[in-house]
């Protein structure tokens, strides 16, 4: 068993821990850190509990703190930007220590003037995955964060001035063509693109001739998002004239190899914006962001203008849920115009 015994200013400990009689541990010579007998047995107690449970139970594992998990996680680079702040705030605390309500306070703290939207997609989605890498090696639970309420968002848009969840205004053929006027040909085929086939920007500028190779039957490749696998679509025959027509090249500052080869040139969903922009302010029409003008814009264009059924869009267009479809894709830009033009033409006498 082990013993205090002075030396210098302070008291050391020497000897074994034992259980049953029989030595657990090597010979031990240490320090105590105390000046006095009894803080020196304290430390002894201390010593011979820790010791004894890690002969019991094995090697004690120390909670894992946020910055040593964001190290296990497989994240992009906008999530690894975003990650940025939140480890600089909270990576030295044990993911165990950060609670729901914790961490919605972090979110008003990072990013004061968003939207409780914006705080899940940028906070608290990033840091769910990088609890789950820490989950994945067994050194903490997942994190599970509620819901913000609808009183949290309407309290956070009075604070910021802003109304958040507004109304995207979706992108229609003439929209596309006005766009098309002011827009170079590769970025205005992207803008079809997206129309045609609901696809997201991120899959459109992800795309390499790789997913081009059943063009020749008007067949393309849609890379996997959002828990959909890769998936072959037959488009028109007038979009795959289209993308016959512009040639794959590596984004800018890429290497020019087979496999930096994008269809439209960009090396991710941002790639476009300042182009995309530049492009409706000159052809004079509403600035609609790329998921407005194509997956928006096609939801409303086959449902509302055309009147194709619900089952055929949300197949065509990748939409596991129609619930989702209908309540945040499929809009009617012109609902009071139409409704009243109806009671117009058959008034209640």
């Amino acid at each position: 068993m082990l013993e205090a015994y002075p030396r210098g200013k302070t008291y050391w400990a020497r000897g074994h821990v034992e259980f049953n009689g029989r030595k657990i541990t090597e010979y031990v010579r240490k320090s105590t850190g105390s000046a006095t007998l009894q803080g020196a047995y304290a430390w002894i107690q201390e010593f011979t509990e820790a010791e004894l449970r890690k002969y019991h139970f094995g090697e004690e594992v120390l909670p894992i703190t946020f910055a040593e998990a964001s190290l296990l996680a497989d994240v992009d680079i906008p999530t690894a930007k975003r990650l940025m702040p939140i480890v600089k705030q909270v990576g030295d605390v044990a993911i165990a220590d950060l609670s729901p309500e914790r961490i919605k306070k972090l979110c008003s703290k990072i990013l004061p003037d968003a939207s409780t939207d914006t705080w899940r997609r940028w906070i608290i989605v990033p840091m769910q995955r990088v609890a789950n890498a820490g989950h994945a090696v067994g050194r903490c639970d997942k994190i599970r964060v509620p819901s913000f309420s609808t009183q949290d968002r309407l309290a956070q848009d009075k604070l910021r001035g802003k109304k958040s969840r507004q109304k995207k205004t979706p992108g229609s053929v003439t929209w596309l063509n006005n766009f098309k006027l002011a827009a170079h040909h590769e970025l205005y085929v992207l803008a079809r693109f997206m129309f045609e086939t609901a696809a997201r920007v991120g899959q459109a500028t992800a795309m390499g001739p790789e997913h081009l190779k059943e063009l020749h039957r008007n067949i393309v490749l849609i890379p996997a998002t959002k828990g959909h696998e890769e998936v072959e679509l037959e488009i028109t025959q007038e979009l795959a004239d289209l993308l016959r027509s512009i040639t794959p090249k590596a984004p800018r500052n890429w290497k020019n190899v087979p496999e930096n080869l994008r269809v439209f040139g960009y090396a991710s969903k941002d790639g476009p914006r300042k182009a995309w922009n530049t492009a409706c302010r000159n052809a004079k029409i509403e600035k609609l962001v790329p998921h407005g003008a194509g997956r928006h814009g096609f939801a409303t264009e086959m449902l509302v203008r055309r009147g194709v059924d619900v089952a055929t869009c949300t197949a065509y267009g990748r939409w596991a849920d129609k619930s989702l479809f209908l309540d945040t894709y499929a809009q009617s830009p012109e609902a009071e115009k139409i409704i009243l033009e109806a009671w117009g033409t058959n008034s209640v006498q």
